[in-house]
């Protein structure tokens, strides 16, 4: 899931120069190349499947269709997703338990744009379930909700800048940053999200960085490679993954409150109220003598974590006279 943070960053810079040179719109993505936006795959079912009413007495089979929508700029593939339907008894509509989970039917593609900056609305994924048939009989008929859930593999990139200087500590005029200062970024389209990047000097050869991260989107998080239920979702160990690149001239990197994968990632534990209100986390990043001179460091940072999303209906059952 790792995108190529390489030529984001070029976009980036391209997108700097531009801005500086004109005010002109020439399209609806931000200068980065990003489109933007806080949401994910977006879930609805398909027309008349399930219809609004229905018959008692196993009279009506009906399909169960559900659309997914990509609203953000992230691929998912269909191997790190699966649909389920839930909220009604399973007997009652003469369905096996074991088909009411699938994964989507095939990749759903993230939006995009033309080389002008136009968007490219990604095109939706219709996934049909077995068909269903309501057998019971009632008496005065009833309201039922059917609820469709996806869990899925998403990921953010957030595009920003390191300020480096020959020193730290020093206010020099002739820099194109001041250290200690709050730092531009822009996030790729995606319910979590970077928002906020704060800089400042740790030490003669130590920068620090504060990260705001925050859950924009109407669903929950959940820890990668697990799956999305409930009891995960009130405290997840490593619930995102949070990874750097292009960090030229940075020989260390260590995030406090947060466990290291490697030299450049780590894991964020954070509870679903902490994401939904926006929380921060600290990393410290160490630039020896040699590396340093004045200058604006364009870097990336990629947020990866288990989303899930749903929708639902409701379905009056009437009762017939057979």
């Amino acid at each position: 899931m790792m995108r190529k943070s390489a030529t984001i960053l070029g976009i980036f810079l391209i997108g700097i120069l531009l801005t500086a040179c004109s005010n002109g719109d020439n399209g609806s993505g931000d200068a980065t190349g990003f489109l933007g936006g806080t949401q994910g795959v977006q879930l609805s079912f398909g027309e008349n499947a399930p219809p609004s009413a229905i018959a008692d007495g196993g009279q009506q089979p009906f399909p169960v269709i559900v659309k997914a929508q990509n609203l953000g700029e992230e691929p998912v593939s269909a191997d790190n997703a699966t649909i389920t339907l839930e909220g009604f008894s399973f007997d009652a509509f003469n369905i096996s338990q074991d088909n009411l989970t699938k994964r989507p039917a095939e990749n759903i593609q993230a939006n995009r744009q033309t080389p002008d900056g136009e968007p490219i609305d990604a095109a939706p994924i219709f996934t049909e379930f077995p068909t269903f048939n309501y057998v019971d009989d009632t008496q005065t008929g009833r309201e039922q909700a059917m609820i469709a859930s996806m869990c899925y593999e998403y990921a953010s990139t957030t595009a920003t800048e390191l300020c480096i200087k020959d020193d730290l500590y020093l206010a020099d005029s002739s820099s194109p940053c001041e250290v200690t200062a709050a730092r531009d970024s822009s996030s790729s389209g995606a319910p979590v999200q970077i928002t906020g990047v704060e800089q400042d000097v740790e030490s003669s050869d130590t920068t620090g960085l504060t990260f705001t991260v925050k859950n924009q989107g109407s669903g929950d998080v959940y820890q990668s490679g697990t799956t999305c239920t409930p009891t995960q979702g009130q405290r997840v160990e490593g619930d995102v993954i949070v990874s750097f690149s292009d960090l030229d001239g940075v020989t260390e990197v260590n995030c406090r409150s947060a466990q290291r994968i490697n030299d450049r990632s780590f894991e964020l534990r954070l509870t679903q109220e902490d994401l939904r209100q926006g929380d921060t986390f600290r990393c410290a990043m160490t630039i020896p003598a040699e590396n340093r001179n004045n200058r604006e460091e364009p870097f990336s940072v990629e947020l990866e974590y288990l989303y899930e999303t749903t929708t639902s209906k409701t379905v009056t059952v009437r009762n017939t006279i057979q």
